[in-house]
């Protein structure tokens, strides 16, 4: 089956999982932390529970790699799903959240949804067919360094925020402005659409950027490793820009004070 193929059979199950979140989102959910900082409502099980059920049925023989409930069946074609990414965001009423969704063949996405419930938007590409907004094509901005939009985030441990402030910090000196929005599989369909420009991360997991990495690919904009390789499972590192000046991001990330 093609990835458009994929796309075009699992993106409805995605679609009716939004109804799950807005439920809770609407009328109240109870959490439960999980570290420091990081919390899971009844909607990040509910909903991945819905999707592996529902994505299970439709296609026999792939896998699932989710962040509530691991990893299950084959990993060569596995959907990589995080059923509220800024769940953090979505605890405390904020609507800037998403469910995100890829199809990964050996370590390769080749499809990747991203959807806002509360917006409506759907951010949708498949591998080698470009990327969308609600069927309509996107692309990504042609804002050089000096004029791009970068969205970063700080991390929960203080070892991340000083390595991530630092690295926000060289960034910034050669940009335009700087914002933390705190939900990156959003943030990186975002740049896909052309409102943001630049997006770096050192220790995300597949479902946090999966399905981001496909779109931002898509839509003529560049999803790396730190050393520069198109971005696969278990990469180190991901950066997500325009592409107009990457190798002078990675430049930038690299750098030591």
């Amino acid at each position: 089956m093609s990835p458009s193929a994929y796309l075009a059979k699992a993106l409805p199950i995605v679609q009716k999982a939004n109804a799950i979140s807005l439920r809770y989102f609407r009328k109240g959910f109870t959490q439960e932390e999980k570290g420091p900082g990081d919390v899971v409502t009844q909607a990040d099980k509910e909903i991945e529970r819905f999707l592996i059920e529902q994505l299970g049925v439709l296609f026999p023989g792939t896998g699932f790699l989710g962040e509530e409930y691991g990893a299950q069946g084959s990993q060569d074609l596995v959907w990589v799903m995080d059923p509220i990414d800024g769940t953090a965001n979505f605890s405390r009423g904020l609507e800037f959240y998403c469910t995100s969704v890829a199809l990964v063949e050996k370590g390769v996405p080749i499809v990747g949804m991203v959807i806002n419930p509360v917006t409506g938007e759907c951010f949708s590409a498949a591998k080698g067919c470009g990327a969308n907004l609600n069927d309509m094509p996107i692309r990504v901005s042609d804002a050089t360094l000096r004029k791009s939009m970068v969205v970063d985030g700080l991390g929960l441990s203080l070892p991340q925020q000083r390595e991530r402030l630092a690295r926000i910090g060289r960034i910034a000196a050669e940009t335009w402005q700087v914002r933390i929005l705190g939900a990156i599989a959003l943030e990186m369909a975002y740049i896909a659409a052309g409102r943001l420009d630049i997006r770096a991360c050192s220790n995300q997991k597949p479902w946090d950027v999966a399905a981001g990495a496909v779109l931002v690919q898509e839509a003529g904009g560049k999803a790396t490793d730190f050393a520069g390789s198109d971005w696969r499972m278990g990469a180190e590192g991901i950066v997500a820009s325009n592409g107009t000046a990457h190798d002078t991001l990675l430049g930038l990330i690299h750098r030591k004070e």
